[in-house]
Formats: C-alpha cells, structure tokens, sequence
C-alpha cells in the first residue's frame, strides 16, 4: 500500500483526536506579536521565509517553527512585519519543499503565491462598521440572479468606468450607451433579492499580473479565504483586493441585495503541484481503493471533505467570508462530492452566524467517487440535510430539452411528454398526489423535504443560454416566436413554488453566440451586452412585473410539502398539452385569494373552462394584463403563460 495512502488512513483513523486539538491555523495578532500557526503531521522542520515586500526575491531571513503535539507547529514574530510577506518552506527527508503559503492564509500577493503580514480586519471602506447581512428570515423570498464580476461590467457600452473590477459594483448609478440603466441600478430595479456571484475567491487559472489576463469563469480554487486579484483595481497591492471585495459587497448591500458567493469545495486546480499536498501528502485528497487519486469533479482530483481537517478548512474558510466580507450565503459548486455529515455542520455553524444564511448547491457530481451513496450531499439525499437547497435539473430540462442535446426540445419548444417533469419544479421537488414521477426525467421521486429546497431554473453560466438552446433546437422559427418560448419558460420559473434561479441577463435575451461552454471564451462572447437592455425593455417589463408579482403574494413561498398540496391542484388533463394550476393563498390582503395559471408551449392551441365565478386577467401576451375580467372557456394558444386572479 503506498506510503501516502497508508499516512491517509492513519489520519483519517485519528481525525477526532487531531481536530480536538487544533490552534487557531493562519495568522494571528495579538500582544505585540504575530503568530502563525499550521499543521503538517509528517514535517521534520518547518521555516517561514520572511520578505520585505511582494516584489523582494531573496528573503530577509528565515525562522523554524516549534513543534507541537499532534502534527502543530507555530511560530511568533514582531509586529514590526506587518506589511511585509511571507512563505512556508516544509522539510522531509533532509529535503525542503518549494515555497508555499499555508492553508488558511488570508491575504497575499499577486497570484497567491505569497502570503502577507496584513490584518485583514483593520482594511476597511468608509461606513463598513454599519454593513449587514440583508436581513431575513429562514423562509422569506427569495430570487437569484447569477452573474460573474467580469461578465457584469466589461461590455464597452456599459457605462460603468471600473469595467472587469469588483468597484464597478459601487458605481451606483450608470447607464448605458443609449442612456437605460445599467449595472447594479439596473439589477436594483429589476426586482430580484440576492446576487449570486461566479467563484471570488483566489482562483489559479488567471495570471493577475497581466495587462490583458484570460477570461476565466474561475472554478479553479487556489487560495479559498482571498478574494482574486484580477478583479482588484492593484493586484499586486495585497490590501487592494481586500479593500475593493468589502466596497462591492457594502454596495451591494445598500441596494438592498444579498451577496452570494459561488464556492468550489470539491477539489483545487492543481493535485501534485498544489499547496495541499506539500503540508499533507495523501491527506486532503480523495482516494480510489487501490491508492490512485479519485477524480469526480472531472479536474483531476476531489477533496476529502469527510476527513476532519479538509472539514476544518472548509468550515473555517465559510466563517471568515461571512465574518470579514459580509457574505449572506454560499452556492457550493458540486455538492454532491461533498459529504453529508460536514454539509450539516456547516449548516449548524453558518446559522450561529447568521440565521437567515442562504445554501445551495449543485447535487450531484461529475464522475465517480469512492464516497459512499448514502454520505454524498446529492439531490437524492436532500431530506438528509433540510437546510440546505439544490437544483432541480428535472424542470430545466423539462422545459428547454436535454442540456448535453442540442437539439432536443422541452416543453416550451413543443416536445410532448415533459409536462411531469416541469411540475415536478412547479410542486418545488416536493411530494404532490398530482405528479406522476414515473414519467419525470432526472428523478423518479420527490426529493425536497419542503419546496423551499428546490432552486428552480432553466438557465445559467453553464451551456448554452437560454434564447442559444432554443435557436438550436427549436426549429425553424422566427426570432420573436422564439423569445416567446424564452418568455414562457422563465414565466413557469417564477410562478413555481421553491427558489426561482435566473441567469443575469435572460430578461434581455443574453447571447453567447452558441457557445455552450464559455469558461475560457473571450470578454466578446461572455459579456453582458448592456445594449440589449435598450432592444428589449418590453421583455425586461414583463420578467419585473412577474418577480413583483410572485414577490408580493405569499402562495408562492410554502414552507412544507402539506402547505403546497392545501394550496397547489393541477387542472389539466393527461390528454392535454397544457400545464394548468390553481394557487390559493393564506392572506389575500397581500395579494390574490386564488391564481390560475395557464402554460402552453409552441405547437399547442387548447381550450379550457375557467372554474366557475370572475377572474381578472393579470398577464397575457407576456405583458401585465389591465384587469380584463373574465369567466367561462377561454382559448390559448402557445407559445403563451396566462395568469388570472380573483
């Protein structure tokens, strides 16, 4: 068995006994000192390197650290450093390791490769003292609007000045070329509660340093508690990059949005090269059986967050964003690696924080993985973890066609057959007598514990947009047919029970020119084209009358699978290509006593008999409806979403 894998498994064996005794890892200030602390089991020597600035060469000098029990060591410095850098140098075998920064490091130079002495608490924007989590309760709505930094401000015709920068979220008030609102007045405006951001943290896959750097979604984790540099206006300035993440996230904030950051805890961009496997070889990484390196998020390696110390980083790391920046709740990129155990400790230890933290992720994974079924945080396991959220691949599928086929088509699109899976979301996972799971694609039972775990979508950063998909695969139809069928899907999205999810820029009919996998593509494919604010704001009117409607009436937010079957009847038949649904609330003062709503994709034209009595007609046409009143059969023909209340 190979001398890695058994150090692994000794680890793993005496994981209690080494996490009980674990010191406060990183950097600490305190009594004129600096202290640093790091664990590394099998070290002989460790040195830290000191450096009198990020641009130095040669260290000032070196120091060892003390050895401690349980595979800690430490060391303490004068306080007279802060400002300058640092790096780990670890010895085995008579042998020093590269340099490398530790686990927890908090802030550092240019592309994270050397820590400094910087007390992250004390860099700080004008008003930061008065910045809070946008406050909410467990249950109150939600509506998440995913963009990527980059992405948000980089179009020329933006109007925003810091374009690519986390700053360009604090200019309040820009406007594109033709004089419409853009930027974070724009989102403001536009109705939705949290802004999720594409990865933040230190990522490895861009060169800071550059005058022009690559395009990168950033799923590439290096350094998991420092913001990335490139999108600071000074990368190589440590105390820039700290400065501008709290003036975005202080912006944000007082816009009245929520800020979630989109974390990648499931592997790291480098296996052998990385940070990681000098303080630990074998340890932070997940093994096959035969001693080989697991690889189920198809980068080439998965964390083993089941182990105590993996746990720690990533629990540790999730406080500090929360503590230092802010931050109201995480997306966790692949969950479904993750295990169950330390996804409700994290639950637990976020909730101390803040008890209205948001948490989703992705369940499921992209390739096998030596973690047991039963232990993996994937959709199938959700009940096993209430408080946390995941996607329902089943409605987004539904609704467009297959995500990996271009050209199969959904519901929208006139596919028949999908009309289970798109109640599936509609019901927000959760178990309703009316679906027939037999015939839902993805799942074949209802896996939310309540529908507040669904996150309903139809599009994101992954694959092609929404309006791409529906070029590809439609058929041949002209272009204003087709934002209807656009029109139609995110209309189901956000009558559904659950979280309704958009892609930043679906209400303008965001393009990336067919490219379904845009990760490293250039600004020119990825960019938010602000312009198309101007050539679509009938569109943009409709989505923002939506979302206010859906956040103005509690029936769309049940809290249990009882409160969604008291409230939620399907009406359509099994012979019909329609989906339609009445919702009743618990408190018409705020809104509706019943809705109806009516969904037909392209190709279908039905009759239906309304339930007896008036109903007013709210929206049609994808326009806010005037009131219109209406009794008896009415006729609809799609691609059309028609809502009525009474």
């Amino acid at each position: 068995m190979p001398l890695v894998l058994l150090l692994a498994i000794s680890m793993i064996i005496n994981a209690s006994v080494v996490y009980a005794k674990s010191p406060e890892y990183g950097l600490n200030f305190n009594n004129d000192k600096i202290h640093a602390a790091v664990w590394s089991p099998d070290a002989e020597v460790i040195y830290i390197n000191v450096y009198r600035d990020c641009e130095s060469q040669s260290s000032l000098f070196s120091k060892a650290l003390i050895k401690l029990p349980y595979g800690n060591w430490s060391v303490s410095l004068d306080d007279s450093l802060i400002g300058y850098t640092y790096s780990f140098s670890i010895q085995r075998n008579g042998q020093n390791s590269r340099e490398v920064v530790d686990p927890f490091v908090k802030s550092t130079c240019a592309n994270g490769n050397r820590g400094t002495f910087l007390r992250t608490d004390a860099i700080i924007p004008e008003g930061w003292e008065k910045d809070k989590f946008i406050e909410r309760k467990k249950y109150d709505p939600l509506i998440l609007y995913e963009l990527h930094v980059r992405d948000f401000s980089i179009d020329p015709k933006s109007g925003m000045s810091n374009k690519g920068k986390y700053l360009a979220f604090s200019e309040k008030y820009s406007n594109n070329a033709m004089g419409k609102p853009s930027g974070i007045n724009y989102i403001k405006d536009l109705g939705v509660t949290h802004l999720h951001l594409l990865p933040v943290f230190d990522f490895a896959s861009i060169d800071e340093l550059s005058d022009k750097p690559k395009y990168n979604w950033g799923y590439d984790p290096q350094n998991f508690f420092v913001p990335e540099g490139s999108y600071s206006s000074i990368p190589n300035n440590p105390k820039s990059r700290i400065l501008e993440f709290k003036e975005m996230v202080k912006s944000i904030h007082e816009s009245g949005l929520g800020v979630i950051m989109d974390v990648v805890y499931n592997h790291t961009y480098y296996l052998e090269n990385s940070n990681y496997q000098v303080w630990a070889p074998g340890y932070y990484y997940r093994q096959n059986e035969d001693g080989t390196y697991s690889n189920a998020s198809a980068c080439g390696n998965e964390l083993a967050t089941e182990r105590e110390k993996v746990r720690e980083l990533i629990i540790e790391s999730l406080k500090f964003w929360m503590n230092e920046y802010h931050i109201d709740g995480f997306r966790f990129d692949l969950m479904g690696i993750m295990d169950i155990p330390g996804m409700k400790l994290i639950t637990e230890e976020l909730e101390k924080i803040n008890p209205g933290v948001v948490l989703y992720g992705e369940g499921w994974l992209a390739g096998s993985s030596p973690l047991a079924d039963s232990l993996r945080a994937m959709k199938a396991n959700m009940k096993k973890i209430p408080g946390i959220s995941a996607f329902s691949d089943e409605i987004r599928d539904g609704l467009k066609g297959h995500w990996s086929e271009e050209k199969d088509k959904g519901f929208v699109s006139g596919k028949p057959g999908m009309k289970a899976s798109v109640k599936f979301g509609i019901a927000g996972a959760s178990e309703h007598p009316q679906i027939d799971y037999s015939k839902v694609n993805n799942s074949d039972f209802a896996w939310a514990e309540n529908p507040w775990q669904c996150i309903n979508y139809v599009s994101c950063h992954d694959n092609h947009t929404l309006i791409d998909k529906l070029k590809i695969s439609a058929g041949n139809y002209d272009e204003a047919l087709l934002k209807k069928m656009h029109l139609l899907a995110q209309s189901v999205v956000l009558s559904a029970q659950g979280i309704p999810f958009l892609h930043a820029g679906t209400e303008f009919f965001r393009t990336k020119y067919g490219d379904h996998n845009s990760f490293e593509s250039p600004d020119s494919i990825n960019m938010i084209d602000w312009s198309l604010v101007s050539e679509n704001q009938e569109s943009i009117d409709y989505l923002k009358a939506l979302i206010q409607f859906r956040k103005t009436n509690d029936a769309f937010w049940s809290v249990s699978k009882n409160e969604v079957n008291r409230k939620l009847k399907f009406l359509d038949g099994d012979d019909s290509e329609l989906i339609v649904f009445s919702l009743k609330s618990d408190d018409d003062e705020r809104g509706f006593n019943e809705a109806l709503f009516l969904f037909a994709g392209v190709g279908t034209e039905e009759s239906f008999i309304l339930p007896d009595g008036q109903w007013s007609l709210q929206f049609t046409g994808f326009a806010k409806a005037e009131n219109k009143m209406l009794e008896g059969k009415i006729t609809i023909q799609g691609p059309e979403a028609i809502i009525l209340t009474r």
